[in-house]
């Protein structure tokens, strides 16, 4: 087997070198086309852009102290909408919720303030055990594992 890699490695050796002349590169370099410069080609609309955004941001700050009573006007109009929006959406979901079967089950358990301290105590003591359960998880082992990199 070293007599067949010996043989192979003479035989490499006895094969000519090829090297690129010298000027391959700058020949190579010559046929490359470089385009112009980003900050060339897109001055002059980035510049509208900014003045349009500039001229925009003026006239609507203009309008607005023009026209102060009727944006105030809208200001209010929308907000008192928008409160009264909020309020049925709340009433709805609380009719809703209250209009279902296991509501007045649920309403008779947390009646007793002995069973609701029970139940958060239960669950604060699960929620513990989740939480050191997900940080036994995600802490790295101390020692190699085993079969962990196949």
């Amino acid at each position: 087997m070293t007599q067949l890699d010996r043989a192979v490695l003479t035989a490499l050796a006895s094969l000519p070198t090829y090297a690129p002349k010298p000027t391959f590169a700058d020949g190579v370099l010559a046929q490359v086309r470089t385009p112009e410069p980003m900050a060339a080609r897109t001055a002059w609309p980035r510049l509208a852009l900014a003045a349009s955004v500039v001229v925009s941001l003026g006239a609507s700050a203009a309008w607005s102290l023009l026209n102060r009573d009727q944006l105030l006007g809208w200001i209010q109009s929308f907000s008192a909408e928008t409160g009264r929006t909020v309020w049925l959406g709340v009433r709805v979901v609380a009719t809703n919720l209250t209009a279902q079967p296991w509501y007045t089950p649920l309403r008779e358990f947390a009646s007793s303030p002995g069973r609701l301290v029970l139940l958060l105590g239960g669950s604060l003591i699960l929620y513990a055990a989740a939480l050191v359960a997900l940080r036994r998880l995600l802490t790295p082992p101390s020692r190699p594992v085993p079969h962990a990199n196949w």
